[in-house]
């Protein structure tokens, strides 16, 4: 009994986390979105989304065009 709780109560600690992260993972893949012209809105996607594309390379050595791709990719998924 105590084993499920202590999971219940892990499980509300990740979703509340996730919940907290989610504003500044959105506002990061927004700022990439415009940056980048792809038309996608941030606060429609999943966290999972939203992580995908905060480890997408976007410095300027990159190509914009296979950024790009790969940020209509993640916000398509």
């Amino acid at each position: 009994m105590k084993t499920l709780i202590v999971s219940a109560a892990l499980g509300l600690t990740a979703i509340a986390g996730a919940a907290q992260a989610n504003p500044q993972l959105e506002a990061a893949a927004q700022q990439k979105f415009d940056r980048y012209n792809v038309a996608a809105d941030a606060s429609a996607l999943s966290v999972a989304q939203l992580a995908e594309i905060q480890f997408i390379e976007t410095d300027d050595t990159a190509a914009g065009a296979s950024t790009r791709a790969l940020l209509t990719q993640a916000a398509s998924r």
